[in-house]
């Protein structure tokens, strides 16, 4: 099955829709519209275009994806996140077979520059954290110029990214508790506007659990000593994960916060 056929199956399992009340500001009461970074990367054969219908393979679409290095060494980090975060191909994540977020994502590393560069600088996770905290989910003009991605798959593909043990890593504790409050308000606006569980809701829950896993918060170590629900989830961010275990990430989170 092409790759592009896995994305529209995806997209019509994972999105079924529910976001038609969704508050759509366009006077950007809510950020739902954010400035670009000036030196982001305008993709020259993006989905959608005639050109794009031109290309047969995976190959093909790879090599349209790729940034030119001499780009790729000049462009600010701010307009390296927004150029990843705009990644054509960003949507297969979702069309792996295995069962992982993770494991997916992995795949995807192997097929894009921008993500190997991203992950080479230092500011990666400051630059991610800020964008992050912009984003609402009550907007669905949130973020990005491609207006066929599902709303829920844009904080999808940045929280795959601040989940990464690479990124996250480069935070201090500081940045760690400021990143896991804004997983956790997200996480409930995400309830609150009833995006998909195994689409969106859960890639906040990763971001926090990490976070108190790298931070050797006690209460959560024991949960995934002991619950392997928790630990498959934590190790392999995997697509069917049930509410209850979202929910227990979630108490931590909150106590966490608290401490």
């Amino acid at each position: 099955m092409n790759k592009v056929l896995i994305y529209f199956i995806w997209m019509t399992l994972l999105f079924p829709g529910c976001f038609d009340d969704l508050e759509n500001d366009d006077t950007g009461t809510f950020g739902c519209y954010l400035e670009n970074a000036p030196d982001a990367y305008d993709y020259p054969v993006i989905p959608g275009t005639p050109e794009w219908a031109e290309l047969t393979s995976g190959s093909e679409m790879d090599s349209a994806c790729m940034i030119p290095d001499d780009i790729l060494s000049e462009i600010s980090t701010a307009g390296l996140v927004e150029t990843v975060l705009n990644y054509p191909l960003f949507g297969n994540l979702f069309a792996g077979s295995t069962g992982s977020y993770q494991i997916s994502f992995e795949s995807l590393t192997k097929h894009f520059n921008g993500f190997r560069e991203l992950f080479s600088r230092n500011d990666a996770a400051l630059n991610l954290l800020e964008r992050y905290k912009l984003m609402y989910p009550g907007c669905l003009h949130n973020n990005y110029s491609l207006a066929t991605v599902p709303v829920g798959w844009r904080f999808a593909f940045i929280e795959i990214l601040l989940v990464q043990y690479e990124i996250i890593n480069q935070l201090n504790q500081k940045n760690l508790e400021s990143l896991l409050d804004e997983a956790v308000k997200k996480y409930e606006e995400k309830k609150l506007f009833e995006y998909s569980v195994m689409s969106s809701q859960l890639f906040s829950m990763a971001v926090a659990g990490r976070i108190m896993y790298i931070s050797n918060y006690a209460p959560f170590i024991e949960a995934c000593n002991n619950n392997s629900d928790v630990k498959n989830f934590m190790d392999h961010i995997e697509f069917f994960v049930d509410t209850e275990t979202l929910e227990m990430i979630y108490g931590c989170s909150l106590q966490f916060l608290k401490n």
